[in-house]
């Protein structure tokens, strides 16, 4: 019944996708730099909450490094899951803690 979890959509070949996957691991450290300024911004502010925001930005990095390599379907529901908590403890942290302040706050 759950198999459809382990379905794979794509896996790294070589050549014939290099770009592929060379963005999907820039995009996994870009993901960590930003869960970095979220964490000194909690050094800094110590919101609690901006440290859940920081700390939901690694297994999104994560999921960018293993999707570099393979992609399957519970990989992309678990990044659906992912994005949407990331949304959402980003607009509560901003409203809350920085209501004045534009988007890059």
């Amino acid at each position: 019944m759950l198999e459809w979890l382990a379905h794979t959509w794509w896996t790294y070949q070589g050549s014939s996708n290099v770009v592929y996957h060379w963005f999907n691991l820039l995009e996994g450290c870009f993901w960590l730099w930003c869960g970095g300024i979220v964490f000194a911004r909690y050094l800094r502010n110590r919101h609690s909450l901006e440290l859940w925001y920081a700390l939901s930005l690694v297994p999104f990095a994560v999921s960018d490094f293993r999707e570099a390599y393979v992609v399957q379907n519970w990989l992309i529901l678990g990044k659906g899951v992912n994005l949407v908590a990331i949304l959402l403890l980003r607009w509560i942290v901003h409203r809350r803690f920085y209501p004045g302040q534009g988007l890059m706050a």
